[in-house]
């Protein structure tokens, strides 16, 4: 039977296609040295990880967010098993994917924090808003003169704070007690979205990125509380500057001005209000093009943002332990630097399938 009757998509669809290349050309063959140990020498032979890891990313760039449709799928379209590496027919149930990201994770706890923590106070909302190894060898990335631009943005993992009573206060006619709860996501909590203006419940994914090609170096998950927006107190944006000829000799500090600038013993003291300070003395000088330049350097954060959370879909995850979106966030990583790869401009797999065809 012709090819172009088993896969249609492929001749129809051309992003399929460019899947089919990239997902052809990626070498995954580091995962299975790197969790050799993570498996038994005894009984019967596991699953590769290189395939499990390589069809759990198909997943994602097929925009599939649930592993038992993703195992599912890999059991109706032989296309997603072959490209995963599998024979079609035989392939991994739901249990063998969530084996593998256990063994990934390589932890007993499923989160960072434990189950049980005391209630936390509802944050405020602010009155102002919130002012790989392979990318290093093709030159992406350039680790001797890295400019990262870092960037947090609301992740929502569900639409309320899932809590339970591990006290009797409620037996006792006490409903509003300060006991300490057990919570199903410890890791997450309430915070405010500034662009939205709205609570949410979730994490806030801090990205650091490499300025210069917009892929990202660094993610991490904090709370939803502790929102990048809400680090800076206006209190303490203000920096404080001695005079510089201030002398420490024999233990003694003093002014060695020609005319001393202030009675007191350590010099003059200059206070300056960051909030205004980079106006005045801002290097380059602001609204020049080099100015410009660096500023638009940090809006790279906010297009890997918008990648992972709208074009590989990061909260349709329908997950409740950070073990789950941290193996989900990471993937989805490898899929941004992938698509930063070049691809070779004569493609044996297309010129195999019309062979075949």
């Amino acid at each position: 039977m012709s090819f172009s009757l088993l896969f249609p998509l492929c001749y129809i669809v051309p992003s399929v296609f460019r899947t089919l290349m990239r997902f052809w050309n990626l070498d995954l063959s580091f995962t299975d040295t790197f969790m050799a140990d993570k498996y038994s020498k005894f009984g019967p032979a596991p699953r590769t990880p290189s395939s499990m890891q390589r069809s759990y990313l198909l997943s994602i760039d097929f925009k599939v967010t649930s592993i038992t449709e993703w195992a599912a799928q890999l059991k109706i379209n032989p296309l997603y098993a072959i490209l995963s590496g599998f024979e079609p027919g035989n392939t991994p149930g739901v249990g063998t994917f969530y084996d593998f990201i256990n063994r990934l994770w390589n932890s007993d706890d499923d989160h960072m924090s434990p189950h049980i923590h005391p209630l936390k106070t509802k944050v405020k909302k602010p009155k102002t808003k919130g002012t790989k190894a392979d990318s290093v060898s093709t030159g992406l990335i350039h680790p001797d003169s890295l400019a990262l631009a870092g960037d947090g943005t609301p992740v929502v993992t569900s639409h309320r704070e899932r809590k339970k009573r591990i006290c009797k206060c409620k037996d006792n006619g006490i409903t509003d007690c300060k006991c300490d709860r057990y919570f199903s996501q410890p890791d997450c909590d309430i915070g405010w979205d500034s662009s939205r203006d709205c609570y949410y419940h979730g994490y806030d994914l801090y990205m650091l990125v490499d300025s210069q090609s917009d892929l990202p170096v660094f993610p991490h998950f904090c709370c939803a509380s502790k929102h990048d927006s809400h680090g800076f107190l206006h209190a303490l944006f203000r920096m404080k500057f001695k005079c510089p000829k201030i002398s420490h000799k024999n233990g003694c500090i003093s002014c060695t001005c020609e005319t001393p600038c202030s009675d007191a013993k350590y010099g003059r003291t200059v206070h300056l209000v960051m909030k205004d300070t980079p106006r005045l003395f801002n290097n380059p000088p602001r609204s020049s093009k080099e100015w410009k330049l660096e500023y638009n350097a940090r809006t790279s954060a906010e297009r890997s943002n918008k990648r992972e959370k709208l074009d590989f879909k990061l909260e349709d995850g329908r997950h409740r332990s950070t073990k789950m979106w941290y193996c989900r966030l990471y993937h989805i990583l490898m899929l941004q630097h992938l698509d930063a790869w070049d691809l070779p401009f004569e493609s044996t797999l297309r010129k195999l399938i019309l062979n075949v065809a």
